[in-house]
């Protein structure tokens, strides 16, 4: 859970199917060492619908009634829809969808995370002039995505309001990205958004109440940034260790015996087999054909001197 240093007993976190996502530190200047401000990576898993859950633990108790605005992306979220609950002693409120209002009929969408799909771009099969040039502008929208920002707010009154139409947000459209804008519009180096927020379907809802709020002096109290990530995104950047390679397991002594035995084995069989082999023929290998030789010598030719009948011829002069 994020916690600001000046308001500690105020937890905040971001949730998906009622679980708290994983946080990691995150490394940044500008107004984020304020006290009143807590800034953190989550490991968001992608395609999932999200909820937002803040509380108060005691002893604190607020002075007023406190409005949270949100901004997804850098992009306001009107009329935020939540629910009022607690326990232990807690005043809990849980967030998870927005309204929309179209011809007095009212909508809501739950909020969603979605893979920066379009931002995924292989280049080898784009075409040079198929991709945006990278203006500042780019940079600027692309720099502000894969970011939850929480504005905390004491309120001075509130009163019950019917607005005659409460617009639905826009969703951001890259188009096709080359790498370098990639790069040059990340928030740091290398931090590439791996995900963008997202709402669900409008869903039909006649249950929704509308009140408009006045804050005490327009100051905040507390602000929560969230940064949301892929694991592998964060990962990449060492915000989160990787994951070492699997060592071969060490042998115990008995199975290196073992193993020196049935190599032994193995030889000795060997052995066996050409000892037979040489006793059933003789070979020997001439260039690369191998000749064998049948054990059996041949019998010696008998030598015969002249006889009666034949003729002697002397060869000496």
């Amino acid at each position: 859970m994020a916690i600001a240093d000046a308001v500690p007993e105020l937890d905040v976190t971001i949730e998906v199917h009622g679980t708290a996502l994983p946080e990691c530190d995150y490394q940044e200047t500008h107004d984020h060492n304020l006290a009143s401000s807590s800034v953190k990576y989550v490991a968001a898993p992608s395609g999932v619908e999200f909820a937002i859950r803040y509380l108060f633990r005691p002893p604190f108790t607020p002075p007023s009634d406190v409005l949270m605005d949100i901004l997804f992306d850098d992009k306001y979220i009107q009329g935020s829809f939540f629910k009022r609950g607690g326990k232990d002693g807690c005043e809990e409120y849980l967030y998870s969808k927005t309204t929309l209002k179209i011809s007095e009929r009212d909508f809501t969408q739950r909020f969603r995370l979605l893979p920066c799909s379009s931002l995924l771009v292989l280049l080898l099969t784009v075409f040079e002039e198929e991709l945006k040039s990278v203006t500042e502008e780019l940079c600027a929208r692309l720099a502000s995505t894969g970011c939850i920002a929480l504005y905390f707010y004491f309120i001075e009154y509130l009163e019950a309001v019917r607005p005659a139409e409460v617009e639905q947000l826009a969703t951001e459209d890259f188009g096709i990205l080359s790498e370098k804008a990639l790069y040059k519009g990340a928030s740091t180096p290398g931090d590439i958004p791996s995900d963008q927020t997202n709402l669900t379907a409008p869903e039909h809802n006649q249950s929704v109440n509308y009140n408009h709020f006045k804050t005490i002096s327009n100051e905040l109290f507390a602000k929560f940034t969230f940064y949301y990530r892929s694991t592998d995104a964060l990962k990449s950047i060492g915000v989160i260790p990787r994951t070492p390679s699997p060592s071969p397991a060490a042998k115990s002594e008995a199975m290196i015996e073992e193993e020196m035995m049935a190599g032994l084995k193995r030889v000795r069989v060997k052995a066996i087999r050409l000892k037979r082999e040489r006793q059933d023929s003789e070979s020997t290998l001439v260039g690369d054909d191998e000749v064998e030789w049948p054990l059996q010598r041949c019998a010696k030719r008998v030598r015969c001197g002249p006889g009666a009948d034949d003729e002697v011829v002397s060869l000496e002069d």
